[in-house]
């Protein structure tokens, strides 16, 4: 039975050939996002490493977003619905004082350009993040 959601704000394209949408569903956890997108059989989207998926992503309704990557034990992040992989020296725009010292393995992307920060799966944010799924 699929789940019927009240609108979407955006449907683009991006270099990975994938189509992603920005709910109106306000997700203000990590976790709550990633569900939300595995819920209507989508997953949550991955870090925009091209110049084009940056410039897709930068054109979105809230100014936060969850994205899927984790950080693993060897300090690379890793998406957890498909193969990416970027290595722990990537040249991540990175908010002051992040990352955590390896402590918060989550992360998403604040404002634009792209501003990366990790935190802890499950906290529970006060700022105005959206979902954004990748079909």
């Amino acid at each position: 039975m699929a789940t019927l959601v009240p609108s979407a704000y955006a449907i683009l394209s991006t270099d990975s050939s994938a189509t992603v949408v920005e709910f109106p569903f306000l997700a203000n956890s990590w976790q709550k996002a990633n569900d939300f997108c595995s819920g209507l059989g989508l997953k949550l989207v991955s870090y925009p490493v091209s110049l084009k998926d940056r410039a897709v992503m930068s054109i979105r309704m809230k100014p936060y977003f969850f994205v899927d990557l984790q950080r693993q034990i060897d300090g690379s992040y890793a998406a957890l619905s498909s193969d990416l992989v970027l290595p722990s020296n990537y040249p991540f725009p990175w908010y002051p004082k992040n990352p955590d010292g390896g402590i918060n393995i989550c992360m998403a992307i604040a404002d634009h350009p792209f501003t990366v920060y990790d935190f802890p799966c499950n906290l529970v944010g006060s700022g105005p993040y959206t979902a954004i799924c990748a079909v």
